[in-house]
């Protein structure tokens, strides 16, 4: 079994004589997670689309459940290759391309206007082709609340029963940071992580779309991403971390703007993309990681660039 591809940070730890060894955490279909000794979660995935930090892609799978993976099963890793002793598996490694989750933007022009048009495709692709279930709901309503992040467009998605019961805590976080004034915010966001449906919580897979796109977005205008990365991180300190949850271990990637490739596509094409129609694509194929997870971060997405595309609140991370 070769392996196709292969976060360069995992890489350079097994390229510098690092052997480890860890455990299978979690089973799904398009991945598999161990946890190593060290307490760092690895994915295995079988497309790269999904590529993330800490992951190996192995294209040729197409499910892992017909690996008959369990829980607790012993694999190791060295420079050469991944081995699962007892299922008699080994995946080549020395082969596969490198990839690399650190925050980069490509060298290209943009404008505002293009970032604002782009923004309002955003919110039509969350209305066409979202999973409604999660925080969607609140990307058209809080405006409401918050003048600064009035809808583009004139769409509008009813509340359901969860987006009902969180909306407030997720209102009162971001304005917060709209008041500049997020000495507790690290308070506002555990009352709120955890929550909604999904294998990974709602609520958490927005806060990831959500820091990431501070990250990048900084980058874009030249702000104090020192500031931002503190940002992130208060906003999670408060969180009881289980490095065995994925939703954890994303957000922890995501306060260091280190997310999955689509991911970094979609925002990407928020900030720099033209073409209508290859934004669209960006956002279908991000909206259609998991059940609903892929939505959630989007929204987290739309909101993070929302606000920094705001004069006054940009000024703090100046």
């Amino acid at each position: 079994m070769q392996a196709n591809y292969m976060c360069i940070d995992l890489m350079n730890r097994l390229d510098n004589g690092d052997h480890l060894e860890g455990n299978i955490s979690s089973v799904y279909k398009c991945l598999f997670t161990v946890i190593t000794e060290d307490n760092d979660l690895i994915y295995f995935l079988n497309n790269k689309k999904y590529i993330a930090p800490m992951s190996v892609v192995l294209e040729d799978i197409g499910s892992f459940k017909d690996l008959n993976l369990t829980q607790d099963t012993k694999v190791l890793f060295n420079k050469d290759k991944i081995t699962i002793d007892s299922h008699k598996i080994e995946i080549e490694i020395d082969n596969c391309l490198p990839w690399d989750a650190s925050p980069s933007l490509p060298s290209k022009e943009t404008s505002e206007e293009i970032i604002k048009n782009n923004l309002l495709t955003l919110e039509e692709g969350i209305f066409k082709h979202g999973k409604h279930e999660g925080i969607a709901p609140l990307i058209f309503n809080i405006g409401e609340y918050i003048e600064e992040l009035k809808p583009l467009s004139e769409m509008n998605i009813h509340n359901n029963l969860y987006s009902s019961f969180i909306s407030n805590r997720i209102i009162e976080f971001i304005f917060e940071i709209v008041d500049k004034d997020i000495e507790n915010i690290s308070n506002t966001v555990k009352e709120f992580i955890g929550f909604g449906p999904g294998v990974t919580p709602s609520s958490d897979d927005f806060l990831c779309g959500f820091m990431n796109s501070l990250v990048y977005i900084g980058m874009y205008y030249n702000l104090d991403l020192e500031k931002i990365y503190k940002l992130n991180k208060d906003m999670i300190s408060k969180i009881e971390i289980n490095k065995e949850e994925i939703s954890h271990d994303l957000l922890i990637s995501s306060a260091e703007g280190k997310a999955q490739k689509m991911i970094i596509n979609l925002i990407h094409s928020v900030i720099y993309e033209e073409d209508k129609e290859e934004v669209c694509q960006s956002i279908r194929e991000a909206i259609s990681f998991g059940d609903m997870s892929g939505t959630d971060m989007v929204c987290g997405i739309y909101l993070g660039i929302r606000l920094i595309t705001n004069n006054n609140i940009r000024d703090m991370f100046i």
